[in-house]
């Protein structure tokens, strides 16, 4: 007498768990020396991060934004600690970087100017900004594969004589001090040129690059209309159309500089 085989059902129920983001925003108004001193960066850093915040948290699991304006959170050695505390990220989480404030080149290297910054000779800028070798490091120790970095060292708001000498004396533009950057970090990297005019005047509250990149992200980016805002998409909006607003409203030019590596990925979901 032969029994009926047994006939186990297995059901598996798989979970995935989406990636999250991380961001790490920063605005900086006030600086030690009060000719650097800003007048739309916080307002621009605060825009960005309501606008990512919004649009990711359809696409993530978790949206986690680290806001910096104050005099205090955005010293270069806070700056570090904060972004050292991203280091136990997953590979598949999404990483944004977003600063908006002042950035120079001495002597072929990059310097995020921080709020600690007084005197802006050589000696000091490798003492009290945050150098293109520390950046490099403390993003790349970083351990997301995608990452998205939006650098506004523009020459917004009220900028110093000393800044303006920095710049003139060391003879390089910002579109190469972001090139080197760019280079030295090696993720896509959307960053702003800003004349002094065009920064003096601002638009709509804002510095005119940001108000763009912000239009962007809501959905004016979203060329495919697939409901999605990538980083390629918004790269090449941002390329396109902050010189004809520029123009267009400060009758002046202002050229982004976006340096997309790697592949798009989408920053959030619109609908």
């Amino acid at each position: 007498m032969q029994s009926n085989p047994a006939v186990h059902k297995v059901i598996a129920s798989i979970s995935i768990k989406k990636p999250s983001m991380y961001a790490v925003v920063i605005g900086i108004n006030e600086y030690k020396n009060p000719k650097l001193e800003l007048k739309y960066a916080v307002a621009d850093a605060k825009l960005f991060a309501e606008t990512i915040t919004q649009i990711a948290k359809p696409l993530f699991e978790k949206v986690e934004v680290k806001l910096l304006t104050t005099k205090e959170e955005t010293t270069k050695e806070n700056i570090k600690k904060t972004l050292e505390g991203y280091k136990n990220l997953n590979p598949e989480d999404v990483f944004v970087f977003y600063v908006a404030s002042h950035g120079t080149v001495d002597e072929g290297e990059y310097f995020l100017i921080t709020s600690n910054v007084g005197s802006l000779s050589t000696f000091r800028l490798k003492e009290d900004a945050l150098t293109q070798a520390e950046l490099k490091e403390l993003i790349a120790n970083v351990p997301s594969t995608k990452k998205f970095i939006v650098i506004d060292t523009c020459n917004a708001g009220k900028l110093g004589e000393a800044l303006q000498m920095a710049m003139l004396t060391r003879g390089m533009s910002e579109e190469t001090a972001v090139k080197i950057l760019s280079k030295a970090v090696g993720s896509t990297i959307i960053s702003a040129s800003t004349s002094l005019q065009e920064a003096l005047e601002g638009y709509q509250g804002h510095g005119l690059f940001t108000y763009v990149l912000v239009e962007g992200l809501k959905g004016k980016a979203d060329t495919d209309r697939d409901g999605f805002i990538k980083t390629l998409e918004l790269a090449n909006y941002v390329d396109s159309e902050v010189p004809a607003l520029a123009e267009k409203i400060f009758k002046r030019a202002q050229y982004p500089t976006a340096t997309p590596t790697g592949q798009s990925f989408p920053l959030g979901k619109i609908r």
